[in-house]
């Protein structure tokens, strides 16, 4: 995987109400506030700031491939407070919209400057996120392209020293197509070249592809698969009979197990975990995108599986289709065997790394 950094090199406000607008010190202009890390601020001392608008990232343009598949993102905001600030809402923009999932943090802004993360490198903010301008989808290169930001006050002044956003991405999708190719292999048919095009290889392999790699990643417990994190204090609040809400990990699956022990849990919608322990800790199942990242087990076992889906849609099912499934369920399972946790360890004797972390 790949990634890129830019700073914005446009940046305006828009009014909110009941909100205080953006100001800048030791600058210029509002952009020249916020496209680098310089000690010049933009700033607000209101309760509630107008939309900070930071838009064409335009080093994107030629440093990220046309092919590239964007699969996730990052805006990193470094500032401080003189008071308690925390984030209000925090969006992508394109178009002139805002759009995806709002990435804003509970946590209160430091005193010292300090570098915010928003979004991860598995997180494409609830968007299909594109480097090609042709496809119906948000296009990074573009102009309109960008992040809204916006704050809430207790007192003192929120100051931004600069904004970067930060694409990560497969250099191409040679990985995906070969999985699928061999896919097709395994039942007579040509080879595809893209995932985007027209014929019904293509259409059949781009639709099938991401939800079976899903399934069998939640289906059973795979090693490369397993992460371990603490969990972070949500905006949402805790639904009843619970004391704590936590954001679930941008990459996140399926639970397999919470620390302390003997906590109890429940997944909730919004992407949100409610239990009635103050420091939560989750061993998981990651939505692993990158090919490269795959077991050869779980390789094997996504070829037949994507396979046995396609056979049915480009084969004439009853040619040979029984002969193999018994094929493919076969070596399936011998790959599951192989590849996959069998036994869980007790919640008694479970050890939890010193070092957790969010993968993406």
């Amino acid at each position: 995987m790949a990634s890129i950094s830019a700073y914005p090199t446009e940046a305006n406000t828009e009014a909110v109400s009941g909100g205080t607008d953006w100001d800048y010190t030791g600058s210029p202009s509002l952009i020249a506030a916020i496209n680098a890390s310089d000690d010049a601020y933009a700033t607000c001392d209101g309760e509630k700031s107008y939309w900070l608008k930071c838009c064409n990232f335009s080093d994107f343009t030629a440093g990220i491939p046309t092919t590239a598949r964007i699969v996730g993102l990052e805006v990193w905001v470094e500032g401080k407070s003189s008071g308690t600030t925390i984030d209000n809402e925090i969006y992508l923009c394109y178009k002139g919209e805002r759009i995806g999932s709002n990435r804003a943090h509970s946590v209160s802004w430091t005193s010292v400057e300090n570098t915010m993360t928003h979004g991860g490198s598995y997180d494409t903010w609830g968007l299909r996120l594109t480097a090609d301008y042709t496809l119906p989808c948000v296009a990074v290169k573009d102009e309109s392209f960008g992040v809204h930001i916006s704050v809430k006050n207790d007192g003192g002044t929120a100051s931004i020293d600069s904004v970067k956003m930060v694409v990560h991405y497969l250099e191409n999708q040679d990985t995906e197509i070969q999985i699928c190719n061999e896919a097709l292999a395994k039942i007579g048919e040509p080879p595809i070249t893209s995932l985007e095009g027209t014929d019904a290889r293509s259409k059949n392999c781009a639709l099938s592809y991401s939800s079976i790699r899903q399934r069998l990643l939640t289906s059973h417990i795979w090693h490369f698969a397993l992460v371990e994190c603490e969990l972070k204090q949500s905006l949402m609040p805790p639904a009843f009979g619970w004391a704590y809400s936590y954001d679930l990990p941008s990459n996140f699956l399926k639970a397999c197990e919470i620390y302390p022990s003997t906590a109890k849990y429940e997944i909730g919608a919004g992407n949100v975990i409610y239990t009635n322990t103050g420091d939560g800790y989750l061993k998981y199942v990651a939505d692993v995108i990158d090919p490269t990242l795959f077991s050869f087990d779980f390789k094997e076992a996504l070829v037949y599986k994507l396979a046995l889906a396609l056979y049915p849609v480009l084969v004439d099912k009853a040619t040979g289709y029984q002969v193999f499934q018994r094929e493919a369920t076969y070596a399936i399972q011998k790959a599951i065997h192989s590849g996959t946790v069998h036994q869980r360890p007790s919640k008694e004797t479970f050890t939890w790394l010193s070092n957790l972390t969010e993968a993406g």
